[in-house]
C-alpha cells in the first residue's frame, strides 16, 4: 500500500507535468508565431519545439512547486492533540494513514469483538476516524456506538459511515463523560486512546457505569518505552506522509503510560476483574463488570 501511494504520487506528479507543458508550449507557439499566418505543419513544428523545451522544465518545476507548499501549508504534527485534532487538513490524513497503519489491529479487535459477544451493543472509545467501528457495524449483529473529543473526526467518521452504507451512533464527547445510559453496552472496546484521556480513573469509572454487568472492555494503547525498532517497522514505516511519520514516532510514546502506572489508574476505579499484559510496543488491557 506504501508503494501504491508512492507511486501514484509519482504518476500524479508527471500527468500534472505533462499538462503544464503543454499548456506553456500552446501558449508560447500563440503569442510567438499566432494562428491565422501559419500552416498546420508549421504549427505542429514549433508546438514540438516548444514541448521539447518545456517538458524537462516542468518535471522538475512540478515537484519543487509541491515541495514548497507542503512545506507553507504543513501541519505540525509535534503540536498538542487537541490543536492537532482540530485540524481538517490532519483529519484528512490521519484517515488514510489508519486504514495503512492500523488495519491489523482493527481486524485483531473485531475478531475479538465477535469471540467475546455474540450479538449486541458496542462501543468504541476514542473511535477517531471511526474505521474499527465501521468494520464492527458491518456486522449487523452488532449494533455500534462511537465517541471522540474532536468533532473534526466525529464528521469523518460520519462521512466514512455513509461511505461504507453502515450505521454508527457517532458522537463528540469525552472519555469520562460518556453520553449513555447505565447498563447499555456488551461490550468496549478503545485504540490508541488511552493516553490521551485527561482524567483515566474518570473514564474507567465511566465505562463500567456503560456496560452491561458481565459486560467486558478491551484497550489497546502504546506502551511506555516501546522498542523503537519495533514502533517503527510495525506502525511508522506504513506512515506515508514523513512529518506526520516523524511526529508520530517523537510524540506517540511521551503520553504513553507503563504496565505499572495503568494498574495504579485501575485500582482506584470500579473495575476489580483487571488484566493488563505489556506487549513489544503496546499494552493490552482487559476488564470485565461484575
Amino acid at each position: 500500500m506504501k508503494v501504491s501511494i508512492r507511486l501514484f504520487n509519482i504518476i500524479f506528479q508527471i500527468l500534472v507535468a505533462i499538462i503544464m507543458s503543454l499548456f506553456l508550449s500552446f501558449f508560447m507557439v500563440a503569442i510567438n508565431v499566432g494562428f491565422i499566418a501559419m500552416s498546420p505543419l508549421i504549427w505542429l513544428k514549433s508546438f514540438g519545439l516548444s514541448l521539447v523545451v518545456t517538458l524537462p522544465v516542468s518535471l522538475i518545476v512540478v515537484p519543487l512547486l509541491r515541495h514548497s507548499l507542503s512545506n507553507i501549508f504543513e501541519i505540525d504534527y509535534t503540536g498538542s492533540p487537541e490543536n492537532v485534532f482540530k485540524d481538517k487538513v490532519y483529519v484528512r490524513r490521519r484517515d488514510q494513514v489508519s486504514r495503512i497503519a492500523f488495519s491489523e489491529i482493527y481486524d485483531a479487535i473485531y475478531d475479538l469483538v465477535c469471540e467475546t459477544v455474540a450479538s449486541g451493543k458496542i462501543l468504541d472509545v476514542g473511535c477517531g476516524t471511526g474505521l474499527c467501528a465501521i468494520q464492527i457495524a458491518k456486522n449487523d449483529r452488532y449494533d455500534v456506538a462511537g465517541i471522540d473529543n474532536s468533532a473534526e473526526m466525529i464528521k469523518m467518521c460520519q462521512k466514512n459511515a455513509k461511505k461504507e452504507g453502515v450505521t454508527v451512533d457517532f458522537r463528540v464527547a469525552t472519555a469520562s463523560q460518556l453520553p449513555f445510559e447505565d447498563d447499555e453496552f456488551d461490550m468496549i472496546v478503545s485504540n490508541g486512546s488511552l493516553h490521551h484521556w485527561e482524567k483515566p480513573v474518570d473514564a474507567f469509572n465511566e465505562m463500567y457505569r456503560v456496560l452491561k454487568p458481565g459486560g467486558s472492555v478491551f484497550i489497546n494503547d502504546l506502551c511506555k518505552d516501546p522498542d523503537k525498532d519495533e514502533l517503527m517497522r510495525i506502525i511508522g514505516s506504513k506512515i506515508p506522509f514523513k512529518p506526520m511519520r516523524d511526529g508520530f514516532m517523537e510524540n506517540a510514546p511521551k503520553g504513553a503510560y507503563s504496565r505499572e502506572r495503568v494498574l495504579e489508574i485501575l485500582e482506584e476505579s470500579n473495575f476489580t476483574e483487571i488484566d493488563v499484559n505489556k506487549k513489544v510496543i503496546s499494552l493490552e488491557v482487559r476488564l470485565q463488570k461484575v
